[in-house]
């Protein structure tokens, strides 16, 4: 079982690879980072959110697998993603 630290300790939000993040973001890593259900629960709850027929969105976290529904249609789509491979996917 993984315990979870005290939010106050000094080791509280450490990584388990402290590289510099302009290095470690400077490569593709084209990879999920959550499981199958995961990803289709966010993608159920994009759509339940979404209110226009074609809505600009803004995604924040955009990766090579967009966890917008595909049955979505957006009049604009702008991605802030981590490097350029990874949103050119």
């Amino acid at each position: 079982m993984r315990t979870l630290c005290e939010p106050r300790s000094p080791d509280a939000f450490s990584r388990l690879d402290e590289t510099g993040d302009a290095r470690f973001y400077s490569e593709a890593r084209l990879v999920y980072h959550m499981d199958a259900r995961a990803r289709q629960t966010v993608r159920r709850v994009i759509a339940t959110l979404l209110v226009e027929d074609a809505p600009a969105i803004l995604d924040l976290m955009a990766s090579w697998d967009s966890h917008v529904p595909d049955e979505v249609r957006p009049r604009e789509l702008v991605g802030l993603g981590l490097n350029r491979e990874d949103l050119a996917a």
